[in-house]
């Protein structure tokens, strides 16, 4: 299964800083923050699905699935927004006529929003291993809250 970025909901600060740098990425920003009841903030962005909903409604083939990796060809795109309509996530944004979905910025090692993250809210890795990261994760916060504090300098008389 596909590489895809994935949020650590109870890391997110809400600072929208991915959005900016997915729009200084891509001139436009393929992720967004959502704040739930102003409660929470979670990150919102193409799921790379492995069976994507998305492509089966595309009446010119804008979208498919090869490979495993979801393909978009804008030429073929007609606007119609239909994939925008099937995708379970509601990730996919139709603009200026034409879908705007996360590429995870091809040519760089990790997308532009997982490395801007200052909270280390969002994780690119497979579904798969999603679980393990975000466990991992948490158990070196909690180790580091558990530490015993440092003693106290002594000061100087």
């Amino acid at each position: 299964m596909p590489e895809a970025v994935y949020a650590d909901l109870s890391r997110c600060i809400g600072c929208r800083a991915c959005e900016l740098a997915c729009e200084r990425e891509n001139k436009s920003s393929r992720i967004s923050v959502k704040v739930l009841s102003g409660l929470a903030a979670a990150p919102v962005s193409c799921r790379q699905c492995e069976i994507p909903l998305c492509t089966a409604p595309c009446p010119k083939g804008a979208l498919s699935c090869e490979n495993g990796k979801l393909e978009y060809e804008a030429e073929n795109c007609t606007g119609c927004g239909l994939c925008t309509l099937a995708c379970p996530f509601g990730t996919a944004v139709l603009r200026a006529g034409i879908i705007e979905r996360c590429n995870l910025c091809p040519g760089m090692e990790t997308p532009a929003c997982v490395a801007t993250c200052p909270a280390g809210a969002l994780i690119y890795t497979e579904p798969g291993s999603l679980g393990e990261n975000i466990r991992q994760r948490r158990a070196k916060r909690m180790n580091r809250a558990l530490e015993p504090p440092a003693p106290a300098g002594r000061r100087a008389e």
